[in-house]
């Protein structure tokens, strides 16, 4: 009778084992970056579309491809993505988002990032260092030198 117990539990986890092995995990899924919308602005924040010149950000505005954010000293800007990932942009940033990917560049300042649960792998590059991160909160700094 213990055998049988035994040998039951086995097939059952083997099943468990590979039905999950086959079906699809939505804890990896990928959710691409497609766009952000400012969500609120503290002072001076300035938004470059690839297709103009530099000027200053709106609550409004949305990040699409090639967008830029800058922040003057004092300044922060909050954006919130498709996926509904968030972003907090420091004082004295430039930060922008690869569209169809997960990654997040910073150019210069400070950047908190909050990615929800099921989102897939994020990564935040800057001049020296790229990280992947995962359903998480993470902030970054980058002040170059010169």
């Amino acid at each position: 009778m213990r055998q049988r117990y035994f040998q039951w539990m086995g097939a059952v986890s083997f099943l468990y084992v590979l039905t999950s092995a086959i079906s699809p995990n939505s804890a990896s899924a990928e959710v691409p970056l497609t766009r952000a919308s400012v969500e609120s602005l503290h002072n001076h924040v300035e938004l470059l579309h690839q297709t103009e010149s530099a000027r200053p950000a709106r609550i409004t505005d949305w990040l699409d491809a090639g967008d830029v954010i800058y922040t003057a000293a004092d300044a922060r800007a909050d954006l919130r993505f498709n996926d509904g990932s968030f972003a907090r942009i420091g004082e004295q940033a430039t930060f922008r988002f690869t569209p169809n990917t997960r990654t997040f560049h910073l150019a210069h300042g400070t950047a908190l990032l909050l990615v929800p649960p099921e989102q897939g792998v994020s990564t935040i590059e800057t001049p020296n260092a790229i990280t992947q991160f995962h359903e998480t909160a993470l902030v970054v700094r980058y002040i170059s030198a010169g």
